[in-house]
């Protein structure tokens, strides 16, 4: 798309293509590295320059029948994330078994 940088994660030996993120052009992005394959999740930091607030986004994509090793290492990297002081987590996490209300 014009005028949008496209972050992505694609998947490596399954089925699906990942998970993508479309950023403004405009806005100061890097792409954080995150080695582990067994969770799909696309952490990206946004901001200014300087002493400017950072804004951390985690685009993740948790499959429904996903084992509760990954779901372990899932766990891990967002209790890392959460220091952050401004951070984003949106996705697909497929909890079916989860009272909402």
């Amino acid at each position: 798309m014009d005028d949008y940088k496209l972050f992505r994660k694609d998947r490596r030996g399954k089925r699906g293509y990942g998970v993508a993120l479309y950023v403004r052009d405009c806005l100061k992005c890097i792409e954080l590295n995150d080695c582990d394959d067994k969770v799909e999740c696309l952490w990206v930091k946004m901001g200014g320059e300087g002493k400017k607030l950072h804004i951390l986004l985690g685009v993740c994509y948790r499959p429904p029948n996903q084992g509760e090793e990954a779901d372990e290492v899932f766990y891990k990297r967002l209790a890392q994330v959460s220091q952050w002081l401004a951070l984003v987590v949106v996705g697909d996490f497929n909890f079916l078994d989860i009272c909402w209300k």
